[in-house]
Formats: structure tokens, C-alpha cells, sequence
């Protein structure tokens, strides 16, 4: 009867868990298997190759669902938990796809006694040649976490154990989500432009701008300026990872930076320029302005503005310098004029 009971209180607490996943079994290999979502987000995201490792840590033991946790003592295990890798590459997104789903095997380890086995995994993504973390990747917001259930084979006249688990994952509240197994690649894009304004800015000339990008992980995605691949130096700046991108840009013609992970930091500035007393000038008497030059890469388009202004006087011919000698020149030919006058007077008396 208590054994009846047990089984059927664990079949409540798993079909209460409606977010719960349950294993398949490979029919070739007998493991079971859990399925990866790979999905990418933003237009023209482009992923680098991938590979998803794993590790699971056991938190404690139950011999039934509603007895309290005990994390030592508990049965002899012989073995570990393991998830075999799952890698993605730009090659599984061909045909406008932008989700894969791939399996991932498990190998339960021998347990020695009935209960419930409680584990936490964690899950990593790296590039599949360096082994470094990848810019732009996310993973599910809470801890994921997977009960195995071991139950006796009542069909069988020797001691046989059932083992079959479920996953799930655990949010900041302590409540179960659907979040699960589910890994996306974010990436946006950054159009720069410049402007020239004012009755002096020259319109046909080319302005250098240097954009320069940070990243809290190694960015190893493929990037494009002006729809041409760009193989970019990025430096470790303690942790931090930069790298600069240098434009040559005229009026009113933007260009754009593809395939940045969302998440990396930019900075869009007038190569050359200087800032002095707040005002910020380039080249011969340029005011340089900015609009939304920093900023972080979200799965859209930002955009960032550089406007140079130069403005003049229309020039009439007289300036400060010559006008004195214009009004020494008029004075005297004042007093021709008054002189010549009052001679042809006296003359003509």
C-alpha cells in the first residue's frame, strides 16, 4: 500500500508540472535524450559555430516526494550524470530557417537504491575551434534543474531499478518556468552617418570616424561593413573585449555595421576631432555634434549621427583690417574735393 501510494503521489507531482520535460530514448544507443532549441534573433544574424557543454551537480536525495531533501548519506551512486555536447553552425540555418532543435544524449549513472535524485545543470556555449565563450548568446534566467525518479520494476522477480527523470526550469521565485533548453543568438546592426552643414561645410570631402566596439565576451561572429566581411582585431582589455572599425564617411551616406552581438557596446566618434571649454571641433574650424554615438547593440538597427558644421561671413571686399586705409583714403579725397572747390571760387572773384 505505501508503495502504491508513493507512485501515485509522484505521478501527481509530475503531471502537475506542466512545464516539465520528459526524456525520449534513442532506440539506437537505449539513452535517453533532452532536445536543445537554437534560435536566432535579429534580420541577417548570423551565428558562429557553437557547442553547448554540460555538467550536472547533485543537490540531495529523497526518498519520497514529500520528505525533506537530505544532501549527504544518501544511497550509493555508481557513476555520474553526463550530457554529451551539441554543436550549431550557420550551415544548420540554410533556408531562411531561424530555430534548430538538436538532441541531447543523457547517461544516468547505476543507482543502488529507489527515491528521487535531485541535480542542477549548468550549460555553457563556446566556440567549437577555440573553446572561448561566445558574444551574443543567452541562456534560460533561472537555475535548470532535473529530478531522476528511481523506481523498482515490479515486473521483474530480481531487483530492478526504473530510473526516468524530467527537467525543468527554476526562476529567481522558486517557480517553474518554460524557459527551458532554449538558447538564442542575438544580433543587430549599427548604420553610422555624417552630416555637413553650414555655408562653408564641404559636402564632397571624406571624413574619417572611428567606431570602436566592447564586448563582455569574445566576439567571434562573422562581421560585414557595407555588406562586405570585415575581419576585425579585438584586444583583451582585462576582460573586456574592444576592437575599432575605421570609416572614411562623406555626406549623407551612411554605412552599416552587420552581424554585431546584441549586447556589445559602441562608440561612434570624429577621428581627429578635440574637445575643448564643451565644444568638440575637426579640421579647419568644423564644429563636430553628436546623436546617439554610444549606445548597446540590441537585435534591431541603432543608428549614429555625425554632423560638422562650418559657417562663414559673405566676403564684400572690405574687412577690419582695410577699413582705416578706406577711411584715410576717403578723408583725403574729401578734402581735394573742398579744396578744389574753394580754388575755382576765389578764381572766378
Amino acid at each position: 500500500m505505501k508503495k502504491f501510494i508513493s507512485m501515485a503521489l509522484a505521478l501527481v507531482f509530475v503531471l502537475s508540472m506542466a512545464t516539465v520535460a520528459f526524456a525520449a530514448e534513442d532506440a539506437a544507443t537505449g539513452n535517453p535524450k533532452l532536445q536543445k532549441t537554437y534560435t536566432l534573433e535579429g534580420e541577417g544574424a548570423v551565428t558562429p559555430d557553437v557547442t553547448f557543454s554540460f555538467t550536472a551537480t547533485l543537490d540531495g536525495y529523497k526518498s519520497d516526494i514529500g520528505d525533506t531533501l537530505v544532501t549527504s548519506g544518501y544511497p550509493n551512486i555508481v557513476g555520474n550524470v553526463s550530457l554529451a555536447n551539441v554543436s550549431f553552425s550557420s550551415s544548420d540555418f540554410t533556408g531562411g530557417k531561424t530555430s534548430v532543435t538538436k538532441d541531447v544524449t543523457v547517461n544516468l549513472p547505476t543507482y543502488s537504491n529507489v527515491g528521487y535524485y535531485y541535480y542542477t545543470l549548468t550549460e555553457s556555449a563556446v566556440d567549437s575551434v577555440t573553446g572561448k565563450p561566445i558574444a551574443g548568446v543567452t541562456y534560460a534566467s533561472g537555475q535548470l534543474k532535473m529530478v531522476v525518479s528511481v523506481l523498482r520494476d515490479t515486473t521483474q522477480e530480481t531487483e530492478t531499478f526504473v530510473p526516468t527523470y524530467y527537467v525543468y526550469v527554476l526562476n529567481e521565485n522558486n517557480q517553474k518556468t518554460s524557459s527551458l533548453f532554449n538558447n538564442t543568438y542575438g544580433a543587430g546592426k549599427l548604420t553610422v552617418k555624417k552630416m555637413v552643414a553650414g555655408s562653408l561645410g564641404d559636402k564632397t570631402a571624406k571624413y574619417p570616424v572611428t567606431v570602436t566596439l566592447t564586448s563582455e565576451n569574445p566576439v567571434l561572429s562573422t562581421i560585414k561593413v557595407g555588406g562586405v566581411e570585415k575581419s576585425l582585431t579585438w584586444t583583451d582589455n582585462g576582460g573586456k573585449y574592444s576592437a575599432d572599425i575605421t570609416l572614411d564617411l562623406s555626406h549623407n551616406t551612411p554605412v552599416t555595421i552587420e552581424n554585431i552581438p546584441a549586447g556589445t557596446s559602441y562608440n561612434v566618434v570624429e577621428t581627429g576631432a578635440t574637445e575643448a571649454n564643451g565644444t568638440i571641433t575637426y579640421g579647419d574650424g568644423y564644429t563636430v555634434t553628436y546623436a546617439s554615438n554610444t549606445g548597446a547593440i540590441g537585435t534591431t538597427t541603432a543608428n549614429a549621427t555625425i554632423t560638422n558644421t562650418k559657417n562663414g561671413q559673405i566676403d564684400t571686399g572690405i574687412t577690419l583690417d582695410t577699413l582705416p586705409f578706406v577711411l584715410i583714403l576717403a578723408v583725403c579725397t574729401g578734402a581735394v574735393v573742398l579744396f578744389v572747390i574753394k580754388r575755382r571760387r576765389s578764381v572766378d572773384f
